[in-house]
């Protein structure tokens, strides 16, 4: 059952989103540009990440095991020591889920830069993913996480304010970006296709290149 046209009543469209090229399906901007894979992996390459001996998560071979919570939240710390974050598991990972209890978090990367309104977050994500279907978590985030951009007073020359989510739920991730329009009172929302690293991070290495394409991908777009 897709969720877009009780969305539409609400003035929210849902759309398809290219996982490679960070297009969109109806040739709307692009709010992000997702870096080549050729320079990732090149930068990996150098640097292995996963080789330092901080590295908590040296492997996705483990991930056929938990819950889909915890391995939503082993997938984004994954990403995170891919990053060189280092991220420890246990109560420190407050900052990508509410430990507190069952439900989503989320991880949000934000720069005070007031040319530049875009927002990234980690979604953690209990229920299964379902392609084309939008989640409420989902959509409670999009609307939710520009709150702070809305309000300051250096952002408000801005009229649209993307949200760039990775969404992982299980073994599986998705990019979902949506912007919301002050000005218009509209919202877009567009899905990459889902992915599934149940098989670890050695067979679906482009994937894992892609998604850090997203991460680190420079923000664009028409935002005023």
């Amino acid at each position: 059952m897709s969720t877009t046209k009780p969305l539409a009543t609400l003035g929210v469209s849902v759309g398809d989103l290219s996982f490679t090229t960070g297009q969109t399906h109806d040739g709307s901007d692009q709010f992000i540009q997702p870096i080549l894979l050729e320079e990732i992996d090149q930068a990996l390459t150098q640097i292995r990440p996963l080789e330092a001996e901080n590295a908590h998560y040296k492997t996705m071979s483990i991930l056929g095991h938990g819950t889909n919570l915890w391995q939503a939240r082993y997938i984004c710390s994954f990403f995170d020591d891919l990053l060189g974050k280092r991220v420890k598991m246990g109560r420190s990972l407050a900052s990508f889920a509410n430990t507190a209890g069952r439900g989503e978090g989320e991880t949000i990367s934000d720069k005070c830069d007031p040319s530049i309104p875009h927002k990234k977050c980690y979604l953690l994500y209990e229920a299964r993913l379902r392609d084309g279907v939008l989640s409420a978590s989902e959509l409670m985030a999009i609307l939710s996480i520009p709150a702070s951009r809305l309000l300051a007073e250096k952002y408000r020359h801005h009229r649209v304010f993307p949200v760039t989510l990775l969404t992982a739920s299980g073994t599986k991730v998705r990019v979902t970006q949506g912007h919301v329009d002050g000005k218009r009172r509209s919202v877009k929302v567009y899905m990459t296709r889902t992915i599934d690293f149940v098989e670890g991070h050695e067979k679906n290495w482009n994937e894992v290149l892609t998604v850090l394409s997203w991460l680190l991908g420079k923000p664009t777009g028409i935002t005023t």
